[in-house]
């Protein structure tokens, strides 16, 4: 059983007001601070893969959810793809 057949409706509250993806947004932000404390240009190596891979993600999950929600295009308008506040 899925949790749409359970009557789950789209999460748009609490911290997912600020981000659709605060989750990938998260995980940028700890692969980044592993980077910083290797101290080598070569350890952002994985941080840069990691976030083309989630944006590639998010894309497709951007054409999904518009499918699956009818009110996920006003979801888009009143919150940010990934970086809260700025994109």
């Amino acid at each position: 059983m899925t949790a749409k057949q359970e009557g789950a409706t789209l999460v748009s509250d609490g911290i997912w007001r600020f981000s659709r993806n605060i989750n990938y947004f998260g995980d940028l932000m700890r692969y980044l601070s592993f980077s910083v404390v290797a101290g080598s240009i070569w350890a952002y190596i994985v941080p840069s893969a990691i976030a083309l891979l989630y944006l590639q993600r998010i894309s497709q999950k951007e054409q999904t959810m518009g499918e699956k929600y009818a009110d996920y295009a006003d979801y888009q308008q009143s919150s940010r793809r990934l970086i809260p506040f700025i994109w």
